[in-house]
Order: structure tokens, then sequence, then C-alpha cells
């Protein structure tokens, strides 16, 4: 079943981040080519690299949100490492959560796990920069 008004429907999303209602500001990618658009066009930038599957990662998405509402001016990216593997393999995970952040396009900082304290702290500091 291709019914044409779906598949339209869904391309839309797919050219287009979108932003999870339980997930505050944050954007989950629809499309690879998104990284490349979003680190280029925001000066601050954190990644949050996850699983579906991956306990920490599911308790700290709240944090996340909070932290995107609270900090509108940074982008909080949310990749699902089983979607997106080859920006999983590029930004060089190797554990989940790990959190990436970016400054001017350039990594700037990252670490394997986090609480909200450790990321609020991170993004205070870039901002401080800015």
């Amino acid at each position: 079943m291709n019914d044409p008004v779906i598949v339209d429907y869904r391309k839309v999303f797919e050219d287009n981040p979108k932003k999870s209602e339980d997930h505050g500001n944050t954007i989950d990618l629809s499309k690879e080519s998104q990284f490349d658009q979003i680190i280029a066009k925001n000066p601050i930038v954190v990644v949050d690299y996850y699983a579906t599957w991956c306990g920490p990662c599911m308790m700290l998405a709240p944090a996340m949100a909070q932290l995107s509402m609270d900090y509108p001016t940074v982008k909080i990216v949310k990749i699902d490492v089983d979607k997106f593997p080859t920006l999983a393999q590029r930004g060089k995970v190797r554990a989940m959560p790990t959190i990436v952040y970016y400054y001017k396009q350039k990594e700037v900082k990252r670490h394997e796990g986090g609480s909200k304290g450790s990321i609020d702290a991170s993004i205070a500091t870039l901002l401080a920069k800015k």
C-alpha cells in the first residue's frame, strides 16, 4: 500500500530535522546530511549519541530535553547509532551515551556517559566563550 499522500507526507519529514515533542527542543535527525548542516549553521552544538536499547541513554533523555529548553541558543542533536552507524563511526563512538560538544564547527569536548550537571556545566563553559 503506497498511498502517494502518505509517501509525500513522509518525504516532508525526511527532509527536515524534527523536534521531538517528548524531548523538548532536541533535534532527532532524519537524514545523515542534516548533521553537517546543523554543525555548520550553529555556533554551539551538543550531540547525544544514543541507542534505544541503552538504559543509561534513556535515563539521560529527559535531562537533555530540559537542557534544550534551558539553553535555546544551543542546538542539542540526538543521533540514534543504530539508524546512523556511519555518523557513529565518524564520531568515534565506542559507548553510549557519548556526548560531543562542538564550538564553531570544531569538536572541543566529549565524554561517555554523563549527568545533567556535567553537561550543563560544559554548555555554560561554551556559552562563556561566545
